[in-house]
């Protein structure tokens, strides 16, 4: 709507002709017009003004591409940093997540091409909108350059006709004049009356001439105020296009310059966004994965860790008493933090899960009761005890 109204604004005041302001027309003079030159220079340096805009803004262009492609190759170096340092990872769950997040990455960057689309689209609208309104300019400046002719053509028609009926009436006069001597030499009473006649005829015709020169010299002031009329126009229009051009080029640069600042930081707050995330996965999987490495070496520790206990009694030559044999003497512990249960009930309790391989070895002096028995048992933390040995030495036991 705003270039529809500028165009007929133009077309409204282009009905004039363009002379220069710098000279003034003189009495019958012919006045002097704007030189090819001047008008060529201006509209080269229009052109040229023009050129500059549109290099500006395809220079603007390319920096912004630019820019959206170094965006573009850093995003991509970081995609490949992820995919390398999570190629590494034997997890499948993990590296289901990390495609997920690339896929929501890769989405992210194809909003953002979206958007830079839309934006590259309007600037193209605006840039077409500019174009047009060039060339509403160059169409305005052809029609004042004609109607600046046509008024050319009219004026020089009008002085040739001012022209010729001056010398008409000029020589006329001459030819009254001629007479009226040749009358005053004769004279003749007779022919008196003849020559107030034509003394009466040359004075009508000096009031004619005089009316012709008043009639002159009111088309000279007329064409004078048209003149001064076309050159104020010219001037006022001059100055408003000028107004409207600077306008609308501030408009545009401004709004292309928000734009251009509003996709900048929502692009940068959305990289950020991303890199946040991504580094936060990143730490959470690096957390979770040293837990899991930390809980699976702790396991390591756990099975490789080796449990050794070694304990004796000694009754002397008392009897043995029925009931569990108790080990109040402990020779070798490793691995084992409690044993007063062992010492005081002669039961082994497994503090470590894994194999344990158990050897008792009795010695005594008497006869084996029948009714001795060693019992297999299973330990409620999982630990599976091996099977019994029965061992019949023949040791001394004060060595115990």
């Amino acid at each position: 709507m705003f270039i529809y109204f500028v165009v007929l604004y133009f077309c409204g005041l282009s009905n004039g002709f363009l002379l220069d302001s710098g000279n003034i027309s003189t009495f019958g003079g012919k006045p002097t017009y704007l030189s090819a030159a001047e008008y060529y220079g201006d509209k080269n340096q229009i052109h040229h003004d023009l050129e500059k805009l549109h290099q500006e803004q395809e220079a603007y262009r390319d920096q912004q591409e630019k820019s959206l492609n170094l965006l573009t190759n850093q995003i991509q170096q970081k995609f490949l940093t992820i995919e390398q340092m999570f190629s590494a990872q034997n997890s499948n769950n993990k590296v289901n997540e990390t495609k997920q997040i690339i896929d929501a990455l890769e989405q992210k960057y194809g909003e953002l091409e979206t958007k830079y689309t839309t934006v590259q689209g309007k600037l193209s609208a605006k840039e077409q909108m500019y174009n047009k309104l060039a060339e509403n300019y160059t169409k305005l400046k052809e029609a004042m350059e004609m109607n600046n002719a046509n008024l050319q053509q009219e004026l020089l028609k009008i002085q040739e006709n001012c022209k010729t009926e001056t010398n008409s009436a000029v020589n006329k006069t001459l030819v009254l004049a001629g007479t009226i001597s040749k009358l005053e030499q004769l004279k003749n009473i007779n022919q008196l009356q003849t020559l107030q006649t034509l003394q009466g005829q040359v004075q009508t015709f000096d009031s004619r001439i005089n009316l012709l020169t008043s009639h002159e010299q009111a088309r000279n002031q007329d064409f004078l105020a048209l003149y001064n009329l076309t050159t104020l126009s010219r001037h006022e229009l001059e100055i408003k296009m000028n107004n409207q051009f600077q306008t609308l080029e501030k408009n545009l640069i401004n709004q292309t310059r928000s734009d251009n600042e509003k996709l900048e930081k929502h692009t940068m707050k959305e990289i950020n966004e991303l890199a946040n995330h991504t580094m936060h996965e990143i730490e959470q999987m690096e957390r979770y994965h040293n837990s899991s490495f930390l809980l699976f070496q702790q396991n390591m520790d756990k099975q490789l860790q080796k449990v050794v206990v070694t304990g004796c009694t000694n009754y002397g030559g008392a009897n043995i008493p029925a009931g569990p044999v108790k080990f109040p003497v402990i020779k070798t512990s490793v691995g084992i933090s409690n044993l007063s249960s062992f010492q005081s009930t002669g039961k082994f309790t497994c503090q470590v899960p894994g194999y344990y391989h158990i050897i008792a070895t009795i010695t005594t002096t008497k006869k084996w009761s029948s009714n001795r028995h060693y019992e297999k048992f299973q330990h409620h933390t999982s630990a599976v005890c091996d099977r019994l040995y029965k061992r019949w030495k023949l040791l001394d036991t004060r060595n115990c």
